[in-house]
């Protein structure tokens, strides 16, 4: 990597969008072709709300590096936020074929799949995702929603308790509590 390309990560990490960006289209004017540089690119253009520029520096990206896996999930991201769920469900569904094991790629194709009212395909997704990385918070809280939107409280309950046992105070363990509540609620009504 170059000095300018760290110091545009090292901006992205510290959540200096704008900065990071200039940076950025800076470099790949030097360099059109650097499919990191594109990458990341997209990722600021997403941050910002640039969709469509978004998308269309994501797909240039991809020109190099077709098979990228974390790529395809930015761009299966970016159209979710564009408000296109077809090109959006099948860029997911390529960054999962492409890498089965990319913690993020899953994580984004089940809650695409959870918001579309898929449960059952969430589920199978979050299963795949928790073989992988069985304590990550966003996934036990997808499989917990998952569950309790399909009515599948005894499941829903399981992943808020995992959520909410962890010993880490966080907002995943605070929406693990709200759940459990939501559903000691549910069964007190009944």
């Amino acid at each position: 990597m170059n000095s300018k390309l760290d110091i545009a990560i090292r901006l992205l990490e510290q959540k200096k969008i704008q900065e990071a960006k200039k940076l950025l289209e800076e470099i790949l004017a030097d360099d059109p072709e650097n499919f990191v540089v594109l990458y990341n690119l997209g990722m600021c253009y997403n941050e910002i709300g640039y969709y469509n520029k978004s998308i269309k520096t994501l797909k240039q990206s991809l020109k190099y590096n077709p098979n990228n896996s974390n790529t395809l999930t930015a761009l299966g991201y970016s159209y979710t936020l564009a408000g296109n769920n077809k090109e959006a469900g099948e860029y997911l569904e390529k960054a999962v074929e492409s890498n089965p094991s990319n913690i993020y790629a899953l994580q984004n194709l089940g809650g695409f799949y959870a918001k579309k009212g898929k449960y059952k395909e969430a589920i199978e997704i979050f299963k795949k995702a928790e073989k992988v990385h069985p304590l990550y918070p966003r996934i036990l809280y997808g499989f917990a929603l998952a569950y309790q939107s399909a009515g599948d409280l005894k499941n829903a309950d399981k992943y808020f308790k995992k959520l909410a046992n962890r010993d880490i105070k966080d907002k995943f363990t605070e929406l693990a509590k709200t759940g459990l509540r939501e559903i000691a609620e549910n069964e007190f009504k009944k």
